[in-house]
């Protein structure tokens, strides 16, 4: 996809051929029929002149020797009335014999040269009439337009490059502040960085309204997810007091001996559902923190092994339900800085959502290898899958592929976008690949040490 710039530029240059091209050819039409008026008047000129270097003295003619000078490529020559030549010179290559015409201006093409023939009568007292003519090659003439047309097609190519690398330097100019706002975006985008803004550009042109209109947008976004984040931390404090009385409840009546097995079951269905809501408003306060930069982080060295390996473990029990093999491959004694509950949330939340979504008699497999300072794992199921329409939005939150399985066993969609953020927090990577009906694979690679700046980046609602 071409650039703006790159499509004014040669709007520009295309523009600047045209009227060069067509000033040149107006130009050289000019030069060309100035040109040749202007060597009609000079051989007319030098004919009338002459004029005056011819004597009579009663007995004898008395012609001035400039007649024989060519002066600008003009041949003169005298004849006597009966058209017999008295005195001058012709051009050696002019053989034509035109008849003589008072002051009329004659074209003779003779062979591959064109002529200029200019005749004027001069009356003698005492002597008579004589006729003076002028000759002048018009093919010389039009070989010095020719000379003007070549330099012209030289420096024709010439003014157009000139003008398109001013073009070029203009344009690019004129379009800076649209390349600021460009990268300022991106650097917004990249970052999830709404506290930047655009800087404005000089002047009070239309670019600088756009940045201003951008800057005001911006300050709307950030006042609109500040509130939202806001919204969701009050909501997340107000409601874990009552989802704790409903649990407390919830276990005070189920530990009755005497309790009727209808309402028994009806209780179990509520504790479910609050334990998904505890569970769900633990990690919305967890992501609101890290939205405000707020959620401390405690690295600690963790051996990555065997935290793994006691996840799995615990795991067993719901993969044995739903009949799915865990495998597991992992290095020995990897030793990794990091958060050790942050990465129990991790990796719960990746091979819980393994489980889940598996088939039944099918395996999930957990790899782990060291490359260098890097710890690269994979969680890899042949579960269900995720088409490629749903793929792109699982780390956005709430989002569920499908809405109809949104309950306490199926999560809320907060569980990925968690991952992600402490995948980041850890200033890691996380990739994904699934096929639909296959099986998905998760890949993580997270370095074993980390940096001393090790603040968790923010993350927003969406990605």
């Amino acid at each position: 996809m071409r650039s703006v710039k790159w499509k004014l530029n040669l709007l520009y240059a295309c523009f600047m051929t045209l009227l060069v091209s067509l000033l040149v050819a107006i130009l050289l039409s000019i030069s060309s029929s100035e040109l040749l008026s202007s060597v009609q008047q000079q051989i007319k000129n030098r004919v009338y002149d002459s004029l005056e270097d011819i004597s009579w003295n009663g007995q004898e003619l008395f012609i001035d020797s400039n007649l024989m000078d060519v002066d600008n490529g003009i041949y003169m020559s005298v004849y006597n009335s009966s058209g017999k030549f008295i005195y001058g010179r012709l051009p050696y290559s002019f053989s034509a014999r035109p008849a003589f015409q008072d002051g009329n201006l004659q074209t003779i093409n003779d062979g591959s040269t064109r002529w200029y023939v200019f005749d004027a009568v001069h009356t003698i007292d005492g002597y008579g009439s004589l006729f003076v003519r002028g000759i002048l090659s018009v093919t010389d003439a039009e070989q010095s337009m020719q000379i003007l047309l070549r330099s012209s097609l030289v420096i024709l190519p010439a003014l157009v490059i000139l003008a398109a690398v001013f073009g070029y330097l203009f344009i690019g100019r004129t379009l800076r502040p649209v390349n600021t706002m460009i990268r300022t975006v991106q650097e917004i985008q990249e970052g999830s960085d709404l506290s930047k803004r655009i800087p404005l550009p000089r002047g009070r042109d239309e670019f600088r309204r756009l940045a201003e209109c951008f800057n005001q947008m911006l300050s709307s976004l950030e006042n609109a997810f500040q509130r939202e984040r806001q919204f969701t931390s009050d909501v997340s404090h107000e409601l874990r007091t009552p989802v704790a009385v409903i649990l407390s409840h919830c276990e005070y009546l189920l530990d009755q001996k005497n309790l009727p097995e209808e309402i028994r079951q009806e209780l179990e269905i509520i504790q479910a559902r609050a334990n998904g809501m505890a569970k769900m408003n633990s990690q919305l306060l967890l992501l609101s923190r890290s939205d405000q930069n707020r959620q401390p982080l405690h690295f600690e060295q963790v051996n990555l092994t065997e935290l793994l390996g006691i996840i799995l473990e615990e795991l067993q029990e719901s993969a044995a339900e739903k009949q799915i093999e865990l495998r597991s491959s992992l290095a020995p004694d990897v030793l990794l800085t990091a958060d050790e509950t942050m990465m129990i949330r991790l990796f719960e939340n990746l091979l819980t959502n393994a489980i889940r979504y598996g088939r039944e008699h099918g395996w999930t497999e957990v790899t782990m290898t060291v490359d260098g300072e890097y710890a690269n794992i994979s969680v890899k199921d042949n579960g269900i899958g995720i088409s490629k329409e749903h793929l792109p939005h699982i780390w956005e939150r709430f989002y569920q592929a499908d809405p109809s399985r949104s309950d306490s066993r199926q999560g809320a969609g907060l569980g990925l976008p968690l991952v992600r953020w402490i995948v980041r927090a850890h200033h890691g990577d996380i990739q994904v690949q699934s096929l639909e009906g296959i099986g998905t694979e998760f890949t993580l690679r997270l370095p074993l040490t980390q940096p001393p700046d090790s603040s968790g980046p923010e993350v927003s609602g969406t990605e």
